[in-house]
């Protein structure tokens, strides 16, 4: 399925609304790097793929404005080895 990802830049964080339950992932900004610090799923939600697609909307803005990548996250981490070669060496 495909959610419509929206990014929050002043809550530094990128957002799927599914019927009024919020997910999210969080970021950070800091000298050119951007740091992935947590994914949360609405319970109601999990097992869906929107971590998954929260998570390569993220990846998509960061490469595209070249910040490096620092996945805090353990999902973005998880997420990152099971794309082993799409994003580069990270």
């Amino acid at each position: 399925m495909k959610y419509d990802v929206k990014q929050e830049s002043e809550r530094s964080r990128f957002v799927v609304d599914v019927d009024g339950m919020i997910s999210t992932l969080n970021y950070d900004l800091k000298n050119g790097r951007m740091l992935f610090l947590s994914t949360h799923v609405h319970p109601d939600l999990e097992g869906r793929g929107i971590a998954s697609a929260l998570t390569a909307e993220a990846l998509k803005y960061a490469i595209d404005n070249k910040y490096e990548i620092v996945p805090l996250c353990a999902f973005t981490k998880a997420y990152l080895l099971r794309h082993e070669g799409t994003y580069g060496k990270i």
